[in-house]
């Protein structure tokens, strides 16, 4: 009686099935990765968007003291933190991955 019954287990394997599960981890990986990239590109945009808006309220702050002064004096503590805005949005461009 056992017999039988153990032979039915061993050959009621579906050779299939493997490659199913193995078809279904691949699919969650890709999802996971795509997911991975698109919070990538959202984090990397929000970083360009605050650098950016550093940058105008940098370049706010000089014109103000400048012209403020009717052009009679160079602002260089805001002339130094536009400098800086202005290079930290260039480095964050696509393409200037370098720093």
């Amino acid at each position: 009686m056992l017999t039988p019954l153990l032979w039915v287990v061993l050959f009621d394997r579906d050779p299939v099935r493997p490659f199913d599960a193995d078809i279904l981890v691949k699919a969650a990986q890709v999802r996971a990765y795509e997911e991975q990239e698109r919070r990538t590109k959202v984090q990397k945009e929000r970083g360009f968007e605050q650098k950016f808006n550093k940058l105008i309220d940098a370049l706010g702050e000089f014109t103000r003291q400048y012209n403020g002064s009717q052009g009679q004096v160079w602002p260089a503590k805001q002339a130094e933190a536009l400098r800086k805005a202005l290079r930290e949005v260039e480095l964050a461009l696509p393409g200037n991955a370098t720093r």
